[in-house]
């Protein structure tokens, strides 16, 4: 309640000073028994009891460097004081592990604190407080356990979030792409069309095949419908809808699928015999040290640490892709891998693609590892050759826990005493031999790979399920699109962009991919720069800086002593500076798709709006598949697009050899995804498992309705094909959500796209009662059966006498039913229909 006494001009004052007598300030991370209650200063809590005097607050005395043994030993030493002179301590704990921890801190700095702790006189109550206070009028001190170790949480307000999308749904369909149809084979989307007949309108997905042959696939067949990814990015050829060519080709596929699987159930039989590593369940100081985290996990992260622990639990070793966005929190999924790994007394590797990535890693873990006996290690150039030997040996005896390096980890003298699990961060670094020690590596330990954009060979690996998936898409809190600007190199926009960054007082990467003409790069930029009045400090970083030049360039970058750095691609993993918000890459044609997303990755770390600018060399032709690769950028600048271009590298590239030379020609001839099908149902009846039912065929649908969203109500053809899947794939406790969901979108419904959701539930029941077509005729409604389908007697004798004349049964097969419906909402009165029959 605002509206007290006005403060004198000029006078300090603070929100307080102007709160009327009795009125109350709420803190919002505080739940409801937490509230500070304000007449004049007075503050309430249920743990911390009346407070009779009415002095303000202070604050509390500094307590030591975060993270160092100091701290503990000044706040015991304040304690004492504290105790001396009859005061009350307390300490608010975000949970219990937190609570229990902290008393054992004190009780080691001195025992005889536990009297007091009987007492009361010091208790650590449950909240979330960010920062404390002193009360010198009631002898109270009450302090956040974040600020006794240096750390503050903020809480996160995230929108309802379902989880990740599955791999076959992100695929956007564009007119032009290459798809594969489960009955026709391979052709090429042209568009979305509405057609009429008989007065009842419905949108097709218009295909076309060799010779200009068309299909006009349904909309309740969209699901039969694949965008096709090869294996070596080529164009395939369409198929002919007159011969019996896809059918052939299909039945070769499934013969070399056969040897496929029985390749992969004999190396998946070896793993499992493999002796390996079943982690226990979470300990208490595992869920203490997944407490200790400053953030909110997302949902997302939430369920990759969840699968994680999980495959870490079984016997066989773990193989798991943490697919996510930079910054988006895959590290703190292998923190926590790594974290269960040495707590049951086995060693980690983590292995990173660049120097300066393993450094920053090193100040990560051991920031985050800091309050436990974890004994972490970097191996890299950076690191003299005696320190080279001494974490060589160390790792050999089993002194290191945690030893992080780039491909030198691989090197035949690193030998671990007891290695239970290897990181990997960005894989599509590696080369061939080093991704084949770590094939080595797969079959005997645990494996977690973390990747923003995951090599094609990985990802289609995931998308046949040959590797295990986990996927974060929830960005995190404040997080906006990197503006992208693709074109040729144009000096006056290099000039605007630095200009805006440094006035706005951030700083700008400038990618120059040529160590041997960086410096005359940087003469140009300091001439050109200051013909538009600026005279910025410019740094150089590349790769044959030595180690000590490279840190010091960064460490004075990092601390703003440059406003803009000239560097290779060195700088694409791996730093992290928010003041950095402008990027500017040359020859952008000559990176690849995910080098160039993770070099847009380096800025929009933090809440400020950023810009990257790639530019490909004037007058320069560019190749079909780096024209390709900047328009997916540019495409794809929106939050939590490193996983669709991913999809988007896998069609432009392809995926590579896959699984092997002998099935490169076969996974090209049918697309991965159709591949993919056709393996795990292959591999499942290879199990000798039950198999599963044969999937019925989708029940055909012939009413006089029409059902379809209308492009005023929808514009976007993308959108809409991306709507009519997710309706497809709706299970019907899932509809009403879609409906509320189009409708907060785009207004209220249009009269087809309630017909449309309505033929979505009448499907779904259909379905359900093993129907294979409904269809109006002019003697009535019809009902035909799957062959399995059977009735009950007393139920066939029931429905002529409740029908009457206008129920007759059909003849098979396949068995059926006619029954006289009414014109008006017949698709709400056949699904009603259908749930009678029990």
């Amino acid at each position: 309640k605002l509206g007290g006494p006005q403060p004198a001009e000029n006078a300090p004052a603070t929100l307080l000073t102007y709160l009327r007598e009795g009125g109350a300030l709420f803190e919002s991370v505080l739940p409801p028994e937490a509230v500070f209650d304000w007449t004049g200063p007075r503050y309430r809590h249920a743990d911390l009891g009346p407070a009779d005097k009415q002095e303000p607050f202070q604050s509390p005395p500094p307590l030591g460097a975060p993270g160092t043994p100091a701290r503990m030993n000044l706040l015991a030493d304040t304690v004492r004081d504290w105790m001396k002179d009859g005061w009350r301590l307390y300490v608010f704990c975000h949970n219990q592990g937190e609570q229990e921890r902290l008393e054992e801190i004190l009780l080691e700095q001195d025992r005889r604190f536990a009297a007091f702790l009987d007492e009361e006189r010091i208790s650590f109550p449950l909240g979330p407080l960010t920062r404390g206070f002193l009360d010198p009028a009631n002898k109270r001190a009450v302090l956040a356990n974040g600020e006794l170790f240096g750390r503050t949480r903020r809480r996160l307000r995230l929108p309802k979030f379902g989880g990740g999308k599955t791999l076959s749904g992100i695929v956007e369909l564009s007119p032009g792409d290459y798809v594969v149809h489960e009955r026709f084979g391979i052709g090429r989307y042209k568009n979305m069309e509405r057609v009429e007949a008989g007065g009842v309108e419905a949108d097709y997905l218009r295909l076309e095949y060799k010779g200009g042959d068309r299909v006009f696939v349904p909309l309740f067949e969209f699901r039969q419908v694949q965008k096709f990814i090869g294996t070596d990015g080529k164009k395939p050829r369409l198929s002919s809808l007159d011969t019996s060519s896809w059918e052939r080709t299909k039945q070769e596929v499934q013969a070399s699928v056969a040897q496929m699987a029985a390749e992969l159930l004999e190396r998946a039989a070896r793993r499992a015999a493999a002796a390996g590593i079943s982690f226990p369940p979470d300990s208490h100081m595992e869920k203490e040290f997944g407490a200790s985290f400053l953030y909110e996990l997302t949902p997302d992260q939430a369920k990759a640490i969840e699968e994680m622990k999980s495959d870490m639990v079984r016997p066989r070793p773990m193989d798991r892709l943490v697919c996510g966005d930079v910054g988006y929190g895959k590290t703190e999924v292998a923190l926590r891998a790594a974290f269960k790994a040495v707590v049951n007394n086995r060693q980690v590797a983590v292995l990173v693609p660049t120097t300066i990535l393993a450094e920053q890693h090193g100040r990560n873990f051991r920031e985050r590892f800091a309050d436990y006996p974890v004994a972490i290690a970097v191996l890299s150039r950076f690191a003299t050759a005696a320190e080279q030997k001494r974490v060589i040996a160390d790792v050999r005896r089993g002194v290191i826990d945690i030893v992080i390096g780039t491909h030198r980890l691989l090197s035949p003298d690193i030998v671990f005493k007891n290695l239970g699990l290897v990181v990997i961060d960005e894989e599509h670094r590696f080369g061939v031999k080093q991704k084949e020690r770590l094939m080595a590596f797969r079959d005997v330990v645990d494996v977690l790979a973390l990747s923003a954009t995951p090599i094609p060979r990985t990802l289609a690996a995931s998308m046949g399920g040959v590797k295990s998936l986990s996927v974060i898409e929830t960005p995190p809190e404040g997080r906006l699109p990197i503006a992208t600007h693709v074109g040729a190199f144009d000096e006056k926009i290099v000039a605007a962009a630095v200009e805006h960054e440094l006035r706005r007082g951030g700083q700008v990467f400038y990618v120059h991919n040529r160590v041997e003409t960086i410096e005359e790069r940087r003469r140009w930029l300091e001439k050109s720069l200051a013909d538009h009045g600026l005279t910025p400090k410019i740094a150089l970083a590349h790769g044959q800086m030595s180690g000590a030049q490279l840190e010091k360039t960064m460490w004075d970058f990092l601390h703003k002593k440059y406003g803009l750095l000239i560097s290779t691609s060195i700088i694409e993993s791996g730093l992290d500076i928010p003041s950095v918000n402008t990027l500017i890459v040359e020859e952008a044609e000559d990176f690849g798709l995910a080098q160039l997303y993770q070099l847009r990755g380096r800025v929009g770390r933090e809440r400020q709006k950023a810009y990257c600018y790639l530019f490909y060399s004037p007058g320069s032709a560019l190749t079909e598949e780096a024209r390709k690769r900047l328009t997916a950028l540019k495409e794809f600048a929106s939050l939590g697009s490193g996983f669709r271009l991913a999809l988007r590298d896998l069609e432009i590239r392809g995926a590579g050899n896959l699984l092997g030379a002998q099935q490169h020609g076969f996974v090209n001839a049918v697309g991965i995804d159709l591949y993919g099908q056709l393996l795990t149902e292959e591999i499942r009846r290879q199990k000798g498992g039950t198999p599963d039912k044969p999937a019925l065929p989708e029940p055909a649908i012939e009413l006089p309705v029409s059902a379809y969203l209308p492009e005023d109500y929808l514009p976007s053809e993308t959108e809409r094909i991306a709507f009519y899947r997710r309706i497809l794939d709706a299970a019907a406790s899932q509809l009403h959500a879609l409906r509320e969901e189009l409708e907060d979108r785009c207004g209220r419904l249009p009269e087809p796209a309630e017909r449309l959701f309505e033929v979505a539930a009448l499907r779904l029941t259909a379905r359900e009662k093993r129907v294979t077509k409904i269809s109006q005729t002019k003697k009535g409604l019809e009902f035909r059966f799957h062959n399995s389908v059977t009735f009950a007697p007393a139920l066939l004798d029931d429905l002529p006498r409740k029908h009457g004349e206008t129920f007759s049964f059909l003849p098979g097969p396949p068995f059926g039913m006619r029954v006289a419906a009414p014109a008006e909402n017949v698709t709400e009165w056949a699904r009603n229909f259908l749930s009678t029959l029990g």
